[in-house]
C-alpha cells in the first residue's frame, strides 16, 4: 500500500454507531477509540474527511467535534473544502418536479436537501433522525438548489421512478437516497484529490453501505467496516471490526497508518 495522505469517512455505521441510543447525538455515539484514531492520523500528517450521503447542515456540528475541516456531503453533491463549497450539483427544477411526481404516485414520503437545509410537505409522514432539523413546505411548494431526496422503504427494498437520469442509492437498510446519475461519492473524492494534488493511490477510504462503493472504487484503498454490507465487503481491501468494536483504530493500527 503506497503512503497514505488522505482518509475518507462515511459517518453512519462507520464512525458513528448507530446501535447506541439514538437520542444522543451523533459526536456521543462515535467511538473514543474512533475519536483516538483520527487524531493519529492527523499527527501523522493524513488528512481526515468526512464524505457522507447526509446533509450539510447535519454534519457540520459533528464535524467540527471531531476537529475534521473537509466535508463531502449529500452523497458528494456538495464538497466543502475549510469551510468553502469547492464543488456542488444541484437538480434541475424539472427534474426534481419528476421525481415528486414519480414519489407521490408511490405514495412515498420523502425529504428534499437542499445545501442546507431539510424540506419535507407539510404533513408528510417522514421527519428524517432527531439530527434532522425539518423545515415544512406548502403542498405545492418545491425549494431551489435541490441536491437529493431522501426517501425511507422497507427493509432492502429497491426504488425505480423510471427516470433515466436519475439513481437511487441504499445509505441505510431503510433509507433511500435519489440523486442525478453519475454524480456521488466518487465525484466528491475526485474533487477533493484534484484541489489537494494528491493521487487516488495515496487515498484510503472507510465505510458500511451500498453507497459506499463509488468511492472504494476511486481510491487506493477500501476498508469496510464489520457489520457492513454484504455487497460493499466483497469490494473491499479490508474488512475490519465493526463500528461498536473500535473497528477504525483496528484498521488503522493493522494498516500501520499509525507508524
Amino acid at each position: 500500500m503506497k503512503k497514505i495522505k488522505i482518509a475518507f469517512f462515511d459517518i453512519d455505521g462507520t464512525l458513528v454507531d448507530n446501535d447506541l441510543d439514538q437520542e444522543l447525538e451523533m459526536f456521543a455515539r462515535v467511538p473514543d477509540s474512533t475519536k483516538q484514531a483520527l487524531l493519529n492520523l492527523r499527527e501523522k500528517g493524513i488528512e481526515t474527511v468526512i464524505a457522507t450521503g447526509r446533509n450539510k447542515m447535519i454534519v457540520e456540528d459533528l464535524a467540527q467535534k471531531l476537529k475534521i475541516e473537509s466535508v463531502i456531503t449529500s452523497n458528494g453533491q456538495l464538497v466543502t473544502h475549510k469551510g468553502e463549497d469547492i464543488y456542488k450539483k444541484v437538480l434541475s427544477s424539472s427534474m426534481v418536479e419528476q421525481i415528486v411526481e414519480g414519489l407521490e404516485e408511490r405514495n412515498l414520503d420523502y425529504l428534499i436537501e437542499t445545501p442546507m437545509h431539510v424540506y419535507a410537505k407539510d404533513g408528510a409522514g417522514y421527519e428524517g433522525d432527531k439530527a434532522t432539523e425539518i423545515t415544512y413546505l406548502s403542498k405545492n411548494e418545491l425549494p431551489e438548489n435541490v441536491l437529493q431526496f431522501i426517501c425511507k422503504l422497507d427493509d432492502r427494498e429497491k426504488l425505480d421512478l423510471g427516470i433515466e437520469e436519475i439513481m437511487s442509492e441504499k445509505v441505510a437498510p431503510q433509507i433511500v437516497n435519489i440523486h442525478e446519475k453519475g454524480f456521488n461519492k466518487a465525484t466528491g473524492i475526485k474533487h477533493m484529490l484534484e484541489l489537494l494534488g494528491i493521487s487516488a493511490e495515496e487515498a484510503i477510504a472507510f465505510g458500511d453501505e451500498e453507497n459506499d462503493q463509488g468511492m472504494f472504487q476511486v481510491v487506493g484503498y477500501s476498508v469496510a467496516m464489520g457489520q457492513g454490507n454484504p455487497v460493499l465487503k466483497e469490494q473491499a481491501d479490508f474488512i475490519t471490526k465493526s463500528v461498536g468494536e473500535g473497528g477504525i483504530f483496528y484498521a488503522c493500527e493493522e494498516l500501520g497508518l499509525f507508524s
